[in-house]
């Protein structure tokens, strides 16, 4: 192995790395470290390349100056999981579970349906970066020292819908509750998606920054560039509310 082989391998951490990493994995993170000779990558258990090939499960780090870097984000970088229990039940027949097992075809056909009207409700009324609070930038003049304003955070600018999802499904699970002699079973709605708009504009954002930023700046970017910032938080706000 070479010298520059050597350094990649021992800057990529895999100590969280539940299974082998593929051909793909191997030469995206290998990319990755090739961006900065004083970065280092710590992949998590969730690794994995989708079907776009856009690799997912990792944790890039780079010094705070490093500049003329194009930052290796991602679309849906700002997408997240939730998991909503929907109904626990000791009996030894859940109903519902009877029910949504007994007609799988029905349930997929209500679950179409569902998604068909999430996504007419959605079409030319989708979160952009356009909702994002105009005020968020205001002094508090009850607390001059204050230099944003929380109320103003959660002042849409424009009404939105929710688009989408990702991935959507109905789970069932019979496992030990807080009684740990008496198994319940539980279902559960787990939901994958984000605004999609406001997610693209914000990664066309920092490839049009490209190299004339360095990662202090995006990372810091409430002190030197609020208006980044803002846009960060309205992200992960409607993404993950």
């Amino acid at each position: 192995m070479s010298a520059a082989a050597l350094e990649l391998v021992e800057r990529r951490n895999l100590a969280f790395c539940h299974y082998p990493l593929s051909a793909d994995e191997e030469e995206t993170i290998d990319a990755v470290l090739g961006t900065d000779a004083n970065c280092d990558v710590v992949v998590t258990p969730n690794h994995h390349v989708d079907a776009d090939g856009v690799l997912h499960g990792f944790r890039v780090a780079y010094p705070p100056h490093t500049a003329e870097v194009v930052l290796p984000v991602s679309r849906e970088m700002f997408f997240g999981h939730t998991i909503v229990e929907a109904g626990t039940s000791s009996a030894a027949l859940h109903a519902d579970v009877m029910r949504l097992a007994g007609d799988p075809a029905r349930s997929v056909a209500l679950m179409r349906e569902l998604l068909a009207e999430i996504d007419a409700a959605a079409k030319g009324h989708e979160a952009g970066l356009q909702c994002m609070p105009r005020n968020v930038q205001a002094f508090d003049a009850a607390r001059p020292s204050a230099a944003l304003n929380a109320e103003g955070r959660a002042t849409d600018s424009a009404p939105w819908q929710p688009e989408l999802p990702v991935r959507l499904g109905v789970y069932h699970a019979f496992v030990r509750g807080f009684s740990k002699d008496v198994r319940e079973h539980k279902l559960f709605i787990g939901v994958t998606g984000g605004c999609t708009l406001a997610a693209e504009s914000y990664y066309n954002l920092l490839l049009d920054l490209g190299r004339d930023t360095d990662v202090e700046e995006v990372a810091d970017a409430e002190v030197r560039m609020p208006s980044l910032c803002t846009e960060v938080h309205v992200l992960l706000s409607l993404c993950t509310d």
